[in-house]
């Protein structure tokens, strides 16, 4: 899961794990997780409550959804500037994001890995390390 794939991942593989499906006498399941700078906040808190350090400023548009102030500056930055506009351009407003609760932590019943990308421009290190300490804690 990249990004706020970790957002909406996590809590859909609730009743998918390998042990719930096996208990419910049936075949395969999740056995591992891997996250990839994903955006994960603890259940019951949003990106925002859950203090995230660094996230690009967004606004809300009038339909309700949100989107980044500026794309380019935290998407396609290894591009050049031609093709980061054009991609930008293809970006829409969506719902969501950090005004959304974390549902169920998946990463508490099937084994995880988080890979901290050092290049990220919008889950930035300082927040990956955030994310990964507040798991690690809340599976104590």
């Amino acid at each position: 899961m990249h990004s706020y794939g970790g957002k909406v991942g996590t809590p859909a593989v609730q009743g998918l794990s390998k042990a719930a499906r096996t208990s419910n006498g049936l075949p395969g399941g999740i056995v591992h997780l891997v996250f990839l700078t994903a955006a994960i906040t603890p259940e019951g808190l949003s990106a925002d409550e859950f203090g995230s350090i660094g996230l690009p400023p967004i606004r809300e548009t009038a339909e309700g959804a949100t989107e980044l102030i500026d794309p380019t500056k935290y998407f396609y930055h290894d591009l050049p500037t031609d093709q980061q506009k054009y991609w930008a351009s293809k970006l829409r407003p969506f719902k969501g994001s950090r005004i959304d609760k974390g549902g169920y932590a998946g990463y508490l019943h099937v084994p995880s890995t988080y890979l901290v990308c050092e290049n990220d421009r919008v889950v930035q290190v300082e927040l990956q390390r955030k994310i990964i300490k507040a798991a690690v804690q809340a599976g104590a």
